[in-house]
C-alpha cells in the first residue's frame, strides 16, 4: 500500500507520539506538525489510511490517538473505519473500543514494521533473540557465537553492541510503561511490587461508593481541571460518570488510612487523571495541570 507524501508525515508524526509516549494528539495540533501545514479537516480521511495501511501490517490502528478538540475521544471516522475494514468490535460501546484500541498502541512493540515500511529512520525498539535458545550467556559462548552473529549482522561488530543496546532500551521501555491505578486488576496469586501495591491500595479507595458518592454529592461530576462532563457531551446515560482521584501522595497512604472524601478526593475526567499520574516519580497536583490546561488553551 502506497501512502500520499502527507499521509506519510502524519504517519510519521504519529510514530513520534509513540516514541514521546504521549497518550492522545489534538486533530488540529497534529495539522500543525508537518511541513507545510495542512487543514485540521483533512487530517481525519488522510490518518485513515495511515490505519489501514498498519492493519495490513497487524498493528494497531495508529489513528486512535488523534482525538477531537475537548472531547478527549477519536472522531466518528475511526469508529466508520473500524467497520469498514471488519474489525469485531465484540459487541463494545465507543468509548470501550477507543480505550482498548489505545491501549493496543501502547503495547504494540512492532511499530518498527511501519517505521520500516515507509523508510522511517525512527528510535523504535525492534524484537531481540530469545534469552534461553540464542542469546549467550557466558564468556565461551560468547565467543563462540561471535562469528554467527557478525554473519547475520554485515559483519560489523559494531552491529553486536548495537544488538544489546537495542535488548537494553526494549527492556527499560516495558519498565517504564506502568499501568494507571484504574488499569490495575489484582487476580488471586498473583504478586506485585511494592510500588504497585500502593496502588491497588488506592484503587480500593477510589472504588469505595461511599465515599465516590460523597465526593460527587460536594465536588459534582464535572472535570475539577478541565470541566468536561460527560452527561453534557455524551447525553443522559452517561450523567455522573467521573473518575475519582486521590490528592494525597501514594507514600503518605496506609492500610489504615481513612478517606475524607471532601479533601482527599476530587473528580477528574479519565484525560486529566492520566496527565496527573504521568509525572516522573510522582504525581502532578491539580493545580499543576489546571496551569496546563489554561496556557495551551492561550495558546489555542
Amino acid at each position: 500500500m502506497k501512502l500520499t507524501d502527507t499521509q506519510r508525515k502524519l504517519a510519521e508524526q504519529l510514530l513520534l507520539t509513540v516514541i514521546k509516549r504521549e497518550s492522545v494528539v489534538e486533530y488540529n495540533e497534529l495539522a500543525e506538525r508537518i511541513n507545510p501545514p495542512i487543514f485540521q479537516r483533512q487530517v481525519g480521511r488522510e490518518i485513515g489510511e495511515v490505519s489501514k495501511l498498519c492493519k495490513e501490517l497487524g498493528l494497531p490502528l495508529l489513528s486512535a490517538k488523534v482525538v477531537s478538540r475537548g472531547s478527549g475521544t477519536a472522531g466518528v471516522g475511526f469508529y466508520d473505519l473500524m467497520r469498514e475494514l471488519g474489525i469485531d468490535t465484540m459487541g463494545r460501546n465507543e468509548r470501550e473500543l477507543f480505550s482498548l484500541e489505545l491501549r493496543r498502541i501502547r503495547e504494540c512493540k512492532e511499530w518498527y514494521k511501519l517505521a520500516d515500511y515507509l523508510n522511517f529512520d525512527l528510535e523504535l525498539p525492534r524484537p531481540h533473540e530469545n534469552i534461553e535458545t540464542n542469546i549467550p550467556t557466558t564468556t565461551d559462548t560468547l565467543m563462540e557465537n561471535a562469528p554467527t552473529m557478525l554473519k547475520e549482522t554485515d559483519d560489523t561488530p559494531t552491529n553486536i553492541a548495537s544488538t544489546f543496546e537495542q535488548t537494553a532500551s526494549l527492556e527499560k521501555e516495558i519498565i517504564g510503561m506502568q499501568p494507571l491505578p484504574e488499569e490495575l486488576v489484582a487476580t488471586q496469586g498473583e504478586t506485585f511490587t511494592e510500588g504497585a501495591k500502593r496502588q491497588i491500595i488506592v484503587n480500593a479507595y477510589e472504588r469505595n461508593p461511599n465515599a465516590r458518592h460523597k465526593c460527587i454529592e460536594i465536588l459534582g461530576s464535572k472535570c475539577i481541571i478541565c470541566g468536561f462532563d460527560f452527561g453534557t457531551f455524551y447525553g443522559p446515560d452517561l450523567e455522573g460518570k467521573i473518575h475519582i482521584h486521590h490528592t494525597k501522595p501514594l507514600h503518605l497512604i496506609e492500610d489504615t488510612y481513612e478517606v475524607d472524601p471532601e479533601h482527599d478526593l476530587v473528580p477528574v475526567c479519565p484525560n486529566c487523571h492520566m496527565v496527573l499520574h504521568s509525572k516522573q516519580g510522582g504525581t502532578y497536583s491539580i493545580e499543576e495541570v489546571k496551569k496546563m490546561v489554561a496556557k495551551n488553551r492561550i495558546k489555542s
